[in-house]
């Protein structure tokens, strides 16, 4: 029987983003947009778009954080 870090670890690599607003090449642009972006996990059928940072990686790394905690709420192992 796996344990709690194992199950997590196993969701985690099997993860996929989407990225917003796409970014459109060519125009003028003013200032520094916000790159949010939306954590999929085809498994657990769960969803979470995260916007907080300017930086996309912050905003990837925020949610991965909030999806290890939800995990750790709902995995029961014994």
């Amino acid at each position: 029987m796996k344990t709690k870090e194992e199950i997590i670890n196993d969701l985690l690599n099997g993860l996929t983003w989407e990225s917003y607003p796409i970014l459109v090449s060519g125009g003028q642009s003013c200032g520094i947009s916000t790159r949010g972006c939306t954590l999929i996990c085809p498994e657990t059928s769960f969803k979470l778009s995260v916007c907080e940072y300017r930086s996309q990686l912050k905003n990837k790394e925020l949610a991965i954080e909030l999806y290890k905690i939800y995990l750790e709420k709902i995995i029961n192992v014994e």
